[in-house]
């Protein structure tokens, strides 16, 4: 697979988890889709990682932050 395809393929991924993300955590999930989809770009490209691995550990930093946001705030 090309890299064209196989990023094309994570964007679907990316949504998919960004909706989970966006339905779970609501306003605690700061970023557009946009903002989102290039910090994954970003990571993607300067990581040594299979796209599989840094996909995987972007998405997981994010659940950590959203908890951590409604950690937050139920302290408030």
């Amino acid at each position: 697979m090309e890299r064209r395809d196989e990023l094309a393929a994570f964007r679907i991924k990316i949504w998919d988890r960004y909706v989970t993300l966006r339905s779970q955590y609501g306003t605690r999930m700061p970023l557009s889709f946009e903002q989102f989809w290039y910090d994954f770009l970003a990571r993607h490209m300067i990581s040594d990682s299979g796209v599989e691995q840094v996909y995987e550990d972007f998405c997981n930093n994010w659940e950590n932050q959203c908890v951590e946001n409604v950690c937050d705030s139920s302290h408030r």
